[in-house]
């Protein structure tokens, strides 16, 4: 997984994530393929994880695009960088999530000198939830999507671990 390189999102990754689908109960994390899907990779907040090939196997983003609009009020309160993350729909489920992450959290410390970090997944995402707990993060709170209803979990991760 050292193969890859991380870079500041271009229109043909954009166009290239955007039509990404997800089966069965991931369908949640699936694009549309629009060109407003395409414009918000393209918003400054994600970066391309690309193969030796230049394609892109995965995103990240940090700061406010990784963060869900929420119900509650104070679900991100300052301090932890927010990171988000998704990997090409095929790479999912084989046991490179733990790799992927590491990737961006070396990415996130080297890039904006993260220290406490914090991300947001859907509370059924029990696979990812078991790669983040590996990776340091513990569950701080839960919260509610503001227009789906959908249930999120916190999580968190301090600068130590």
């Amino acid at each position: 997984m050292t193969s890859h390189a991380i870079e500041p999102m271009r229109r043909p990754w954009a166009e290239a994530v955007s039509v990404w689908r997800y089966g069965g109960e991931y369908e949640m994390y699936s694009f549309d393929g629009s060109e407003a899907c395409v414009q918000e990779l393209l918003d400054g907040g994600y970066y391309a994880w690309l193969n030796k090939e230049g394609r892109p196997e995965g995103y990240f983003c940090f700061g406010p695009p990784a963060q869900i609009p929420t119900r509650e009020e104070g679900v991100y309160p300052a301090g932890p960088l927010d990171i988000g993350l998704g990997m090409a729909p095929e790479l999912c489920g084989i046991g490179q999530g733990g790799a992927f992450l590491e990737e961006g959290l070396k990415f996130a410390r080297e890039r904006f000198g993260a220290g406490d970090l914090r991300l947001t997944v859907a509370s059924f995402n029990k696979r990812a939830i078991r790669v983040y707990q590996r990776a340091g993060f513990a569950a701080v709170r839960e919260a509610a999507h503001k227009r789906s209803g959908m249930a999120f979990t916190v999580m968190a991760r301090p600068a130590e671990a």
